[in-house]
This record gives C-alpha cells, sequence and structure tokens, in this order.
C-alpha cells in the first residue's frame, strides 16, 4: 500500500484509447439505460444482465459486466443503475452507499462534463487479508444514477489502472434523461421565492415587511430535518453579523446546545450567488441527539435572507443529513427576491 493512497487514483497522462474497443449495451426493459463502454482488448464480450430485485434504496443493479475471467475475481468492470428516491447529492450518496458496503473511501470529488457533472469516487477494502481497488464513475439520468465501476486486485492496480480509468471514464448513456429527482415544489411570498424537493412541507407566516419560511422532512424520516428561510426588507434589517447573533441566540432559547459559529468555504456560491454572504455551521445537540446546524446569509435586490438548517449530524441518520444538505443548498441557490416597494 503506498504511503499516499491518493496516489492510486491519479489520471493517466498517456492516451489509451488504441487499447479499447467500444461496446454498444442496448436494455430491452429500459432504452434510457442503454449505454456505449470503451472495454480494453482482451476482456470477455459484455452482457446486459438481469440481477435480482435490489434488495433496498441502496443497492444498484447490474446491467453488464466486463472481465479478464468470467469468475470475476480478477480485474473488471460492472456498469449499474439506481433509482435515487430523494433529491441528495449523488456523490455523498454513492461514499455513503460504499462505507455500508465496507469499502473505504480515499477519494471522492465531481468532475465537470458536457452532459451535467460527473461523480467520482475512488475506494479501497480488506477482506480475509484480499486488498481491493475501486474506482466508480457515475452520471445522473433523471433519478437514475449510472455508473461505471472499475475493480481490481490490489497488486494488478499498476498494471490495470490506465485501461480501466478510460474504460470508466467513456460510459455514456445514449438516452440521457434530464428530469430532478424528485418533482420540485416552489414556494412563492412576499420577499422571497424558491424551491424545495417534493418530500419537504413549508407553511409560510410574516407580512410584505418580513416573511419565516419553516419547512420539514415528511417522507421515510429517521430522526427528521427542519429548514428555515427568513427574509425581510434590507432597509429595515439589522447587520448580517447582529442577524446571526439573534439566530443562535434563539436557537440556544429552543434547548440545544451550540458550539460557536465556524465559517464554511463555498467558493462556488461565492462566484456565482448575486449577494453571497457566507456560511457557518455547528455541531448542535438536541435532547441527547447529535445535530449540525448550518446558516447561510444572502442581501439581494433589496431582500436580507438567512437561511438555516438543522440535520442529523453526518454519520448518525445519515440519509436525513443527505436530505437536508441538498434542499439547504437547493432553497439557496433558487432563491429569487422581490423588496416591497
Amino acid at each position: 500500500m503506498p504511503d499516499d493512497e491518493s496516489s492510486l487514483f491519479t489520471a493517466p497522462k498517456t492516451n489509451v484509447a488504441q487499447t479499447h474497443v467500444m461496446r454498444v449495451v442496448e436494455v430491452p426493459r429500459d432504452p434510457t439505460l442503454s449505454y456505449t463502454l470503451p472495454v480494453p482488448h482482451g476482456m470477455w464480450n459484455a452482457t446486459a444482465i438481469r440481477s435480482p430485485a435490489p434488495a433496498s434504496v441502496m443497492q444498484p443493479e447490474a446491467i453488464g459486466v466486463f472481465g479478464t475471467d468470467r469468475a470475476l475475481e480478477g480485474p473488471r468492470i460492472v456498469v449499474c443503475a439506481q433509482t435515487l428516491p430523494w433529491e441528495v447529492d449523488p456523490l455523498e450518496w454513492l461514499r455513503y452507499a460504499w462505507v455500508c458496503s465496507g469499502w473505504r473511501a480515499v477519494v471522492a470529488r465531481t468532475l465537470p462534463g458536457d452532459g451535467g457533472p460527473r461523480y467520482e469516487l475512488g475506494a479501497l477494502r480488506c477482506e480475509g487479508g484480499h486488498h481491493e481497488v475501486r474506482r466508480c464513475v457515475a452520471t445522473r439520468s433523471g433519478a437514475r444514477l449510472v455508473r461505471a465501476d472499475a475493480v481490481c486486485p490490489l497488486e494488478q492496480w499498476s498494471q490495470w489502472h490506465d485501461p480501466l480509468w478510460a474504460s470508466a471514464d467513456g460510459l455514456a448513456l445514449t438516452q440521457p434523461r434530464t428530469a430532478t429527482i424528485e418533482a420540485l415544489v416552489a414556494r412563492s411570498g412576499p420577499l422571497v421565492r424558491f424551491a424545495t424537493p417534493g418530500s419537504w412541507h413549508a407553511a409560510a407566516t410574516g407580512d410584505d415587511e418580513r416573511v419565516t419560511w419553516l419547512a420539514q422532512l415528511t417522507e421515510s424520516v429517521q430522526r427528521g430535518a427542519q429548514l428555515r428561510v427568513d427574509a425581510e426588507s434590507l432597509e429595515s434589517a439589522n447587520t448580517a453579523p447582529a442577524r446571526r447573533e439573534a439566530f443562535t441566540t434563539r436557537v440556544r432559547a429552543c434547548g440545544i446546545t451550540l458550539m460557536d459559529l465556524q465559517p464554511v468555504e463555498r467558493p462556488l456560491f461565492d462566484e456565482l450567488l448575486p449577494g453571497w454572504g457566507g456560511q457557518w455551521g455547528a455541531p448542535a445537540t438536541l435532547d441527547g441527539a447529535p445535530y449540525e446546524l448550518r446558516l447561510a446569509q444572502r442581501e439581494h435586490e433589496g431582500v436580507a435572507a438567512d437561511y438555516a438548517s438543522l440535520a442529523p449530524r453526518p454519520g448518525t441518520a445519515h440519509v436525513d443529513w443527505m436530505r437536508a444538505t441538498r434542499a439547504f443548498d437547493m432553497a439557496i441557490t433558487t432563491s429569487s427576491f422581490a423588496s416591497p416597494r
């Protein structure tokens, strides 16, 4: 095992296109899962296979296998798909599923792509003294997450790294979809309008000068999560630091133990969102259970908006955390503002 395990997942510098053959795999039961994949010469032909129905939402369905031997114990590529049941970050969903399966994530990153983001995960596992490397590249097609997993014994990884890398990167759907995972619900009212996934309930109180939206998870909840959006006229609003201080005071008055807020870097938000004021986070405890609090601020179009999320701490009720962080970001990025005239 190298000292720097991330070095196992370094993009090759050479062009390996001449060492591959392009395979076209049709999936008749669902044409939107049909795909093309560059496969290294010498691997036995792919078959679009029908695997048993997944036992849980965490388990994907194999739709193609390519390998150097039919026992699938050596270097191989597994193409699989699953329907994401909720709006979450696909990269976090992959990481969570792999950790639950005994893999240790080493690299996790989102890659730019012509058809939208692609999600890369590199991981290691040791079972019975046998070390294995796995690299996955996934793409979304509507609510589907389709991925190519390159899997190889650690001792053969240096030999197969480049050709398997090119295969995973070359996965392409022939009929990709653009729909969202969940239906999005527009939350419209005075001062601010934003969207949340359909599995959240939201209600607003207030008037044309100040409005508060409260939202919470309503489907398949582990421990629950809450989302709050406060908006008020910038002319009458306190400064952003004063609003943060007042918010933490209210949180603690509700019986939540909260550590001091710390800044969270969001460079993409800072670059793309007009009026972005920053994000903060802190561990919290409610009724003895661990939570995470997030707070973000925007000031735009004459409106001061504060976004807050209280969700289970990562690694505890992790699905609720994934859903809450996605809804939090969605509320921020879909917001439009209209100050009172």
